[in-house]
């Protein structure tokens, strides 16, 4: 499951960033719309960068949920056993006294 959430993270980056946060490129056709409408005195425009934030505001906590489930997994993968739910007894080697 870490992985999937991985795999989903990277591909809601690249492809609901609708405003360009995320760095994929420049500005997103959305923003330069909004400035646009916004510069002809459209209440749209207003509207648009108004829900440009909101949904780049929603998006960063999926984003954040879903590389929270990634890392939290891998490190249970990495230090857990895999049928049971149980910490392994050591991780590393020690020399007998």
């Amino acid at each position: 499951m870490g992985h999937e959430a991985f795999v989903l993270h990277r591909q809601l980056r690249k492809d609901a960033d609708v405003t360009g946060s995320f760095g994929h490129g420049e500005k997103a056709d959305t923003v330069r719309a909004a400035s646009e409408l916004t510069s002809h005195s459209f209440e749209l425009g207003k509207a648009l960068k108004k829900t440009n934030s909101l949904w780049t505001s929603k998006l960063r906590t999926v984003l954040q949920g879903c590389a929270h489930i990634s890392n939290h997994l891998d490190y249970i993968n990495m230090y857990m056993t895999p049928l049971r739910m149980f910490p392994m007894k050591s991780l590393t080697h020690t020399a007998p006294p």
